[in-house]
């Protein structure tokens, strides 16, 4: 029973310790002026838009386009990984980036999933995903 005790009591104090440093890191960003927050997630959206624009190689008004439509991050970054895959893979060499975008989406909006979307291009999705993600963490900031 005391070990048990023992372990809620360090529990307790960790949990405690952590909602203290949440509020020291947290509570800044909400007690400030709304319109400073909503610059701060303007600048994150613009330096993700550039940065993933720089990488793929397409348009930034492209990833704008399908920020509107409600894509994540997550789901632009791992269909622009398919694409840039399937246009350096492509047996037509004028296949560019962006136009294999299209092609992924149009089976994305069929409501398939990324690995069954790269299956159909006739590779597997994981290693295309961790090569892309290596070569972004690569990538000169």
């Amino acid at each position: 029973m005391r070990k048990l005790l023992g372990r809620a009591g360090t529990l307790r104090a960790t949990l405690v310790a952590t909602v203290a440093l949440a509020g020291v890191f947290v509570g800044p960003v909400f007690s400030g002026d709304t319109n400073e927050v909503k610059a701060t997630a303007d600048e994150a959206e613009r330096a993700q838009r550039i940065a993933l624009a720089k990488q793929f190689l397409v348009p930034e008004s492209r990833l704008e386009q399908l920020r509107h439509q409600s894509m994540s991050w997550d789901d632009i970054f791992r269909a622009l990984a398919i694409a840039q895959h399937v246009a350096r893979t492509s047996t037509t060499p004028t296949t560019t980036t962006d136009e294999a975008l299209t092609k992924v989406l149009d089976q994305r909006a069929q409501n398939l999933g990324w690995a069954k979307i790269a299956l159909n291009f006739g590779f597997k999705f994981g290693p295309v995903i961790r090569a892309a993600r290596k070569e972004a963490k690569d990538a000169p900031h």
